[in-house]
């Protein structure tokens, strides 16, 4: 199961939030792929949301497969943001949920 989160924001409110998310239980395994000070947002108009995995195009998602598996882990900080921005363009994705129907 796989969860992917892009962040933006205020440093002090990202580093207060990443110290949370740090504390609480219910994450695990999680990696910082990138950290970079930008001028505007790269996803302006997102809010928290969830798609399952099998309802994201198969076109889309092939562009992303290695070995014959989907897995954020095995992809570069470039990688996971192309995907986010793929993906965004077409459902407003932040999040995959393999177990969701």
């Amino acid at each position: 199961r796989y969860f992917i989160q892009w962040i933006e924001g205020p440093r002090k409110i990202i580093s207060n939030l990443f110290t949370v998310l740090c504390r609480d239980d219910r994450h695990t395994d999680i990696e910082i792929l990138d950290f970079a000070y930008t001028s505007s947002r790269e996803f302006p108009n997102w809010a928290m949301g969830c798609l399952p995995i099998n309802e994201l195009d198969q076109d889309t998602l092939l562009k992303y497969v290695y070995e014959n598996k989907f897995s954020p882990y095995d992809m570069s900080a470039e990688g996971v943001r192309s995907f986010l921005l793929e993906a965004a363009s077409c459902q407003g994705v932040v999040c995959l949920d393999p177990d969701r129907k």
